[in-house]
């Protein structure tokens, strides 16, 4: 906190999505009383449901086959 640039920064490492940090009496209100837990739930089944892999390079796909075959010369032996 002593660095400018973590004071400039710090806030955007610490976004609550899940835990709550308004008092109790907003936060029932305003999630229908969710807690924590329900919360993580429905965040959890949204990222399920939304998450996109990105695509291997072609580079990575050929590194591992490498690293398959070694492995599979290694069993035969």
């Amino acid at each position: 906190m002593t660095h400018p640039h973590t004071f400039k920064h710090m806030r955007e490492m610490s976004i609550a999505n899940i835990f709550d940090r308004r008092n109790r009496e907003v936060w029932m209100d305003l999630t229908g009383g969710q807690d924590v837990t329900e919360r993580a739930y429905v965040e959890a089944e949204r990222i399920i449901k939304e998450h996109k892999v990105a695509p291997l390079s072609e580079a990575a796909i050929s590194i591992m086959d490498g690293v398959i075959k070694e492995f599979e010369s290694q069993l035969e032996k």
